[in-house]
């Protein structure tokens, strides 16, 4: 299997992955987040297509209270 490369890291620590994979497929498997599990590089995601301003889903901000 040829080595894929990873776009960089989530603040998760979880490795984002281009939207195809090595065979130009889209992962059929994605959770709500665009991630997924494989044995070769555990839990990590896929980005999103381009034009839809995101790369993973799930990104949430926490106000803080004074």
């Amino acid at each position: 299997m040829p080595i894929v490369l990873g776009i960089g890291y989530a603040m998760d620590g979880f490795g984002s992955y281009a939207q195809l994979n090595i065979d130009n497929n889209k992962s059929k498997d994605l959770d709500d987040c665009r991630g997924h599990f494989d044995k070769k590089r555990g839990y990590h995601y896929h980005v999103d297509a381009a034009g839809n301003n995101n790369f993973i889903n799930y990104f949430s901000v926490s106000l803080a209270k004074n």
